[in-house]
């Protein structure tokens, strides 16, 4: 799907765009001071967004917060430093967009009219660069760095980011792998929202962990750390004892993650096996006959096999 748009009413400029999974949010200081959230340490927010991106937000998504020119007065600053053009955080979509009634939190100089609604994403802050801001003067002369409307400005609230000039920003921002876990309070119905949509970047960092990650915790946990297979056979479902006593199990995504499909990284798409079944899942005789949102059914070595799915496991419990 791709939008025309006027860009700014004084330039009339006719732009053809697209969804790209990766975000910048517009931030002008002099209406939102977006200084004072980040000195606060709070780390979710919402967003407000463009009406006709609103099918183009999904859970999971990452983005960046820009800062254009801070205009704000002295008597404004009230002894605070201006903040330079530049970005001042690596964010994620947690939830799809909704209408919100205007906000009158503290760090608005320009509060929205009252009783009003605007429409708006919850974002949760990965880094916080406000001490560290990578300035737009900089970003300018760095050739990996091509979004236009991250550079110059748009005057909106939101705009899709170019993919590879967001791997740049993450990666001159220090921003490590693990700053996309799952908070150790997740339920696997709040992954399985977080992980809906995410951006390839997030899809990679979790599947390089995702087997000491939290999203397999949670589902060995929830299938009492026994092999779904072995179970479905009839067979002791249980592997040898780790030293901390917990039954040995692995975590295999039914859609491989390495794909990069919706969904794959949720809990639905994880069934615990033991060490043999893994592998034979991925390299032996093995079909996926059928994908319901109950239950995995495989045929090994001509032989159906049905698995239940982690919700309904959850659901049944």
């Amino acid at each position: 799907m791709e939008a025309w748009f006027v860009s700014s009413a004084s330039e009339a400029l006719a732009v053809k765009t697209e969804p790209t999974t990766y975000w910048t949010f517009f931030c002008n200081p002099r209406r939102w001071q977006i200084d004072d959230f980040l000195r606060s340490h709070r780390d979710e927010d919402d967003y407000r967004v463009i009406d006709w991106q609103a099918t183009w937000f999904a859970p999971g998504q990452l983005g960046v917060v820009r800062v254009g020119v801070d205009t704000r007065t002295r008597g404004q600053l009230a002894g605070r430093r201006r903040l330079e053009p530049g970005i001042y955080a690596i964010v994620q979509v947690v939830d799809s967009p909704k209408l919100r009634p205007n906000s009158t939190d503290p760090y608005w100089l320009e509060a929205p009219p009252e009783g009003g609604e605007h429409l708006a994403v919850d974002i949760r802050y990965i880094k916080n660069l406000l001490d560290r801001p990578l300035l737009l003067e900089s970003l300018k002369s760095d050739l990996a760095v091509t979004d236009r409307f991250l550079l110059d400005g748009f005057q909106g609230a939101s705009m899709p980011l170019d993919p590879g000039t967001f791997h740049r920003i993450l990666d001159l921002s220090g921003t490590e792998p693990h700053a996309f876990d799952a908070e150790p309070g997740d339920s696997l119905a709040d992954l399985e929202r977080r992980y809906a949509g995410a951006s390839p970047e997030v899809k990679e960092v979790v599947s390089r962990h995702i087997e000491r990650g939290p999203v397999a915790a949670k589902v060995k946990e929830a299938t009492g750390y026994r092999c779904q297979v072995c179970l479905a056979l009839g067979q002791n479902p249980f592997s040898f004892r780790k030293r901390d006593g917990e039954p040995y199990v692995e975590a295999h995504h039914v859609t491989f993650v390495s794909r990069l499909e919706p969904g794959s990284l949720g809990p639905s798409n994880i069934i615990t096996v033991c060490a043999d079944h893994h592998r034979q899942l991925h390299y032996g005789i093995v079909e996926l006959a059928k994908d319901t949102a109950e239950e995995f059914v495989f045929v090994i070595d001509g032989v159906a096999l049905r698995v239940p799915k982690i919700s309904h496991i959850a659901d049944t419990a």
